[in-house]
């Protein structure tokens, strides 16, 4: 649980931090997953993160980041430093200007190493500033790309898109009815080939390929019929070819929507689901059609009288 949390904070902390009068600037972000990192006395770096192993640093760096392991200063001069679930060792000789952040760890600081700030415990003031710049930027982006992304399908697929939104609202028995195939039924049945060696690939790639995709369809569908019938309430008549307006209004409430406290994840969930549904429905009488249409037997040919 902490671990992504930290990342959040790793990422609002570098984007919040100010430079210190005095230090020099940092050369970039350095990373390491899964292993010890040692930095030499030469490097001066903006952001040092290690995931999984310790950290020994001996140059400069604006934040120094620990999650599960032990940072280790000798002679090091850091802005901020962070630990989560490890240990932080000053050596003589290591200075952190600012403040050491500890989530669920310790610290020790030598005979001749200084902590400039304070040492906090727990996720402090600049911790959730940083929580929540990440998490403002990450929403943002997600937004601008749904929103693009139902641009795209009004441009692409008008007809199949407004199709399905008319399935959701005209016909929503067979929606329900396809949608609790598609996010019960298959589900299911995808757990039960799981136990089968040749099934392993099928169903794996069902769950994280098939449903995010059609939950992600889904959510285009409802969000443009929702701005078609506000479109048909306002103005009396919706756009005649592709269906811009009506995706950038109903996908911008139901992203306005999702921020509610508890009714947001519900709004979005059943968005997905029941969007789904449609397009399963959709793609069902498509298939079908293609099914039943006999292929035309091939003209006889005509010979001319008297050859």
């Amino acid at each position: 649980m902490l671990q992504p949390i930290g990342a959040l904070a790793l990422l609002g902390a570098v984007l919040l931090a100010s430079p210190v009068p005095g230090e020099p600037a940092g050369r970039g972000i350095h990373i390491r997953i899964n292993g010890d990192l040692v930095v030499g006395p030469e490097a001066t770096e903006e952001a040092i993160v290690v995931v999984g192993g310790n950290a020994r640093v001996e140059g400069a760096a604006r934040l120094l980041m620990v999650v599960d392991g032990d940072a280790v200063l000798s002679g090091a001069r850091v802005e901020e430093l962070m630990v989560v679930r490890g240990r932080a060792e000053l050596i003589e000789g290591a200075t952190v200007t600012g403040n050491v952040h500890l989530m669920d760890a310790d610290v020790s600081v030598a005979e001749g190493a200084q902590v400039l700030g304070t040492i906090e415990r727990g996720y402090g003031l600049r911790v959730a500033r940083g929580i929540w710049a990440a998490g403002a930027v990450f929403a943002l982006g997600l937004s601008i790309a749904l929103l693009l992304s139902g641009l795209v399908a009004a441009a692409v697929a008008p007809g199949p898109l407004r199709a399905a939104g008319r399935v959701l609202t005209v016909e929503f028995g067979p929606t329900l009815l396809a949608a609790a195939v598609i996010w019960i039924a298959l589900p299911l049945a995808a757990v039960i080939v799981l136990a089968t060696v040749v099934g392993i690939p099928t169903a794996l790639g069902f769950f994280i390929f098939v449903m995010p995709a059609i939950g992600f369809l889904g959510y285009l569908v409802a969000g443009t019929r929702i701005g078609d019938l506000i479109l048909e309430k306002t103005r009396g008549r919706v756009e005649p070819d592709h269906p811009y307006l009506a995706a950038c209004i109903g996908i911008g409430i139901l992203l306005i929507a999702s921020w509610m406290p508890v009714l947001g994840k519900l709004v979005t969930s059943l968005a997905g689901i029941l969007g789904g549904g449609a397009v399963g429905v959709l793609a069902w009488r498509a298939a079908r059609r293609r099914t039943a249409t006999p292929t035309s037997p091939a003209p006889a040919p005509v010979h001319a009288a008297g050859m």
